[in-house]
């Protein structure tokens, strides 16, 4: 029988998504009929799923009380809402 505290994917299976999401990553530099700004989109999403994974599974931030992940992600959100703000600055500049 399993331990509850260790269900889910294995660190092996982890690894194998991150390397996908790499391979993935690389693939979307090739497609030239793509503009610059959905490639960069998609690639911005494909780090921040790579980022959870490793956040949830290697250190181990999915057994965390839920306000470790507002303490966590309070600067995310705070650099986010900066660069919102920053963008009429800079692309009217």
């Amino acid at each position: 029988m399993q331990d509850p505290a260790h269900s889910g994917p294995t660190p092996v299976t982890i690894w194998v998504w991150l390397l996908v999401l790499v391979v993935a990553g690389l693939v979307l530099l090739f497609f030239e009929e793509m503009s610059h700004t959905t490639i960069t989109i998609l690639l911005m999403a494909i780090a921040a799923v790579k980022a959870t994974l490793v956040l949830r599974h290697y250190m181990h931030l999915k057994a965390q009380p839920a306000m470790l992940y507002v303490i966590a992600f309070t600067p995310v959100l705070l650099a986010v809402v900066m660069a919102l703000i920053l963008i009429p600055d800079v692309a009217y500049r």
